[in-house]
């Protein structure tokens, strides 16, 4: 997205006359419609009117999808998980299901970009705090739950799991079909879970919120109370939303690796490449160090690759599957892909746990590393 744009003055009065010209035209084509135009011809015309008045910009692929991409330009009003609405030229309200959206610019606060360069160097402490500035000055519904998504993230990858559990309550309770459901703060990595059992029974205990009981299943799935979280669990991979029924049958799978067998790991690989491939990077993991405990090294590489190429912005997963992979390629007697995998992560990802592990095995892997 982008943050300003400039260069837009000049020969704003001919774009205005234009623009007066051509919503006449809107008003006459809307009260004298015969319903032959196509959806083409009409996305074209309003693309054409938007243009008068551009605040945001919205990348749309053909519904049929056929053709190349069409760009609309307006005020977007919301922009869910469902879909995306805009008022072009402020007189034509448009709908748009959500899959058929692109991409979107629009203009971000000074702290947001700021926050979003900071989250790209990994330092998430100060991202954090530009991301929370930016909530309180931005008054966009659409673009506040983008601002909650990442302060998830931050909250995350700093080990705060309570705080980041509560900020996507938020963000669900707001658009329960959110955009960003894949920064959902569940366990995925040994340790996540510890201190805070206590918000996650709080969580678990939230019967008619099922995101609320996930994350609480999650977090207690490998504790003492791991009997009340297990039928939670079973209970939601029943759930009519998709995304929640996936995500209980992974993390029930994250808490039986050791006995669960080939058939089911393959069953459940089979499933996660039917879901929507936003929510499949902790699937991945939990696939990988399942194939790894088998001893299947090569297998286990395959999945846990898959994070850092298509979910480099993962810090957390694509750091941590990148040092399983090298460990399981190390196995193999890969040592120069292992090698390569490790060099990666402690140039890609210093600042993370798995980052700082390899740096300080640098030796063992005979890689040579500036500070």
């Amino acid at each position: 997205m982008n943050a300003s744009r400039s260069g837009r003055l000049h020969g704003s009065r001919t774009r205005q006359s234009s623009g007066a010209l051509l919503l006449n035209t809107a008003r006459t084509l809307a009260s004298s419609a015969t319903g032959f135009a196509s959806a083409a011809t009409w996305l074209i015309f309003l693309s054409l009117l938007s243009s008068t008045t551009a605040d945001d910009r919205v990348t749309l692929q053909p519904a049929d999808g056929r053709g190349p991409p069409t760009q609309l330009t307006g005020t977007i009003i919301d922009y869910t998980g469902k879909q995306l609405e805009i008022d072009v030229a402020g007189q034509v309200r448009r709908k748009f299901p959500a899959d058929q959206v692109v991409g979107v610019e629009t203009k971000l606060t000074a702290d947001h970009t700021a926050g979003d360069a900071l989250y790209a160097k990994q330092d998430y402490r100060a991202a954090d705090a530009k991301y929370q500035t930016a909530l309180k000055a931005d008054t966009r519904r659409w673009v506040r739950r983008q601002i909650l998504a990442q302060l998830v993230r931050c909250a995350r990858a700093q080990n705060g799991f309570a705080a980041a559990g509560e900020y996507f309550l938020l963000l669900v309770k707001d658009d329960p079909d959110a955009l960003d459901f894949d920064s959902i703060p569940l366990a995925w990595l040994p340790g996540e879970s510890a201190g805070i059992e206590t918000k996650a029974a709080e969580w678990l205990a939230k019967e008619d919120q099922p995101v609320a009981v996930l994350l609480g299943a999650s977090h207690l799935l490998q504790s003492p109370q791991a009997a009340q979280a297990l039928p939670r669990l079973e209970r939601l991979v029943d759930h009519r939303d998709p995304r929640i029924s996936l995500l209980a049958s992974a993390q029930l799978l994250r808490g039986a690796l050791a006995t669960t067998d080939d058939a089911t790991l393959q069953r459940f690989a089979s499933a996660v490449e039917r879901s929507p491939a936003k929510l499949r990077a902790g699937p991945y993991y939990t696939l990988g160090r399942a194939w790894y405990q088998r001893n299947q090294p090569t297998t286990a590489a395959l999945y846990l690759l898959r994070n850092p190429i298509l979910y480099p912005h993962d810090h957390r997963l694509a750091s941590e599957s990148l040092l399983l992979a090298a460990e399981a390629l190390n196995k193999t007697e890969q040592k120069t892909e292992a090698q390569r995998l490790a060099r990666e992560l402690a140039t890609n990802y210093p600042q993370s746990r798995a980052g700082r592990e390899v740096r300080s095995r640098a030796a063992e892997w005979s890689l040579e590393l500036g500070q």
